[in-house]
């Protein structure tokens, strides 16, 4: 995998992850600070882009105010082995992101 740093100009934090092969599915859920903090830390706006190679990323999904400690974002059914998640709010105030838990709504292994 290349290193695709240079695609997250202008975002406070993203992370790359690599589901070890290829997925189907149709939706995914984050659980934010303040399902396990104060709500303040809840994540608000975010990017969710797909990639097959790790090399070149789709974006799929884009929530802008989506602050809440818990959160079920339906999407169209995608295949991918790599997910990327660029976060352009990460917070209400120090700027550190606090995700404690991120899941793909599984469909079927590819």
């Amino acid at each position: 995998m290349q290193d695709v740093s240079y695609k997250s100009q202008g975002v406070q934090h993203f992370v790359v992850l690599d589901l070890g092969e290829k997925k189907t599915f149709n939706s995914y859920s984050t659980y934010n600070g303040g399902s396990m903090e104060d709500e303040a830390y809840n994540a608000s706006s975010w990017e969710l882009l797909l990639s097959l190679d790790g090399v070149n990323f789709n974006s799929v999904d884009y929530q802008l105010d989506a602050g809440r400690n818990y959160v079920i974002c339906p999407i169209k059914e995608n295949t991918a082995r790599y997910v990327m998640l660029k976060v352009y709010n990460s917070d209400r105030g120090s700027g550190t992101l606090r995700l404690y838990e991120m899941m793909a709504g599984l469909l079927r292994e590819s």
